[in-house]
């Protein structure tokens, strides 16, 4: 059976497990929102996080609440305010519009890490569970920050300063996954090349920044408070019960060491897309989690793997393995209590990136194809 052949085998195959597993996720949280666990939106199935940040939105700008009044709401107030436009919409089309932005967003992202263009490891990470759920439950700020650290490594890549830094300040709004990358990219640049990044990002935050303080005085320190009375899972929740928001801290500072150890040497080349994906990966360990979608960050990780010659099929056994584990599950998912079952969908985030380990070793690069949009001899351009 030839290449080609296997290839659209395995893909008709994960489709399968993916539309099968996807039923199962829908369904489980059509439950979870009938028992008032999670807030509903007009469209049952669908997430809502959109909704919820056009009510922070609303309070604050009518002054009908505080930022600190939103328990769920974990995210820097200037990017909460980024979502203002689409809040003048009808609930319903926010929710399918956000659903839609997301979807969009993740595609992109994703076609960021590939080589060849619209591959089948693209279609791996697109058929992932993670991809999946961060769509369906409406997880925008997740898709933003994923596009925003992909689009920093594209930019730096391609010496393309000004993009960094307005990449950067988009990556941010989910900074314990950005912080490994940026640092990987701010030690393979030259100083004078990131005092331009430095100057673009500072002029993409200072706008909504300046307007959250004008909202909200307090914001930062509501921020804070939001962040140690967030509902967490994983190591993260480890941490935090035996050492506090010290131990946040301290985690999400060793992450951000991991990626700084993984640039190696210092100096000014084209960052390792392999590498940057195995540092964002890595991050989601320290990551608070709520679901699988925090599980996104390994995915760019899972297209750089799915493309190898010498370990492709791990990332094609990882996927087809969390969908399992979802199917496995759905006696609990569809359960009495499916809320109670959620949280433990994180685990499939920590196995995506127990997985990555190969993007470690020096690539052995697949059968030759055309070279796409991001290749290590990028032009020099001043």
């Amino acid at each position: 059976m030839s290449r080609t052949r296997r290839l659209d085998l395995r893909l008709v195959v994960l489709a399968l497990l993916a539309l099968a597993g996807t039923f199962v996720l829908v369904r489980s949280w059509m439950l979870i929102e009938a028992s008032g666990r999670a807030l509903g939106g007009p469209v049952p199935g669908l997430g809502v996080e959109t909704i919820q940040a056009c009510q922070v939105d609303s309070a604050i700008v009518h002054h009908s609440g505080g930022y600190a009044s939103f328990a769920f709401n974990a995210y820097p107030l200037p990017y909460e305010l980024v979502l203002t436009p689409l809040c003048v919409l009808p609930e319903a089309a926010w929710q399918v519009l956000a659903v839609a932005l997301t979807l969009a967003l993740a595609l992109v992202a994703l076609r960021l890490w590939t080589d060849d263009g619209i591959s089948a490891a693209f279609w791996l990470a697109v058929l992932s569970p993670v991809l999946v759920e961060m769509v369906q439950v409406d997880q925008i700020f997740t898709a933003i920050g994923l596009f925003g650290i992909s689009l920093a490594v594209w930019a730096q890549r391609r010496e393309r300063w000004i993009w960094l830094g307005v990449a950067a300040a988009i990556a941010l709004i989910r900074p314990i996954n950005a912080a490994p990358v940026l640092l990987m990219l701010a030690l393979q640049s030259r100083p004078r090349d990131l005092l331009k990044s430095v100057a673009a990002a500072v002029a993409v935050a200072v706008a909504p920044a300046a307007v959250s303080w004008v909202l909200d005085p307090a914001w930062v320190q509501h921020y804070l408070h939001l962040l140690a009375t967030y509902r967490i899972a994983g190591i993260p929740q480890l941490v935090a019960r035996a050492w506090g928001g010290t131990g946040l801290l301290v985690l999400s500072t060793l992450a951000a060491v991991v990626g700084g150890l993984l640039a190696g040497r210092p100096g000014p080349r084209p960052a390792n897309l392999d590498r940057a994906a195995l540092a964002l990966a890595l991050s989601v360990v320290a990551t608070p989690l709520q679901g699988l979608y925090v599980g996104a960050m390994a995915l760019p990780g899972i297209v750089r793997l799915a493309s190898r010659r010498d370990g492709g099929w791990i990332a094609w056994i990882a996927v087809g393995a969390s969908w399992a584990g979802i199917l496995l599950a759905s006696g609990l998912l569809l359960g009495p209590n499916p809320a109670a079952a959620y949280p433990f969908l994180s685990v499939i985030g920590y196995w995506l990136v127990l997985n990555a380990y190969p993007l470690a070793r020096t690539r052995a690069r697949a059968p030759a194809s055309p070279p796409g949009p991001l290749v290590d001899q990028v032009p020099r351009v001043h």
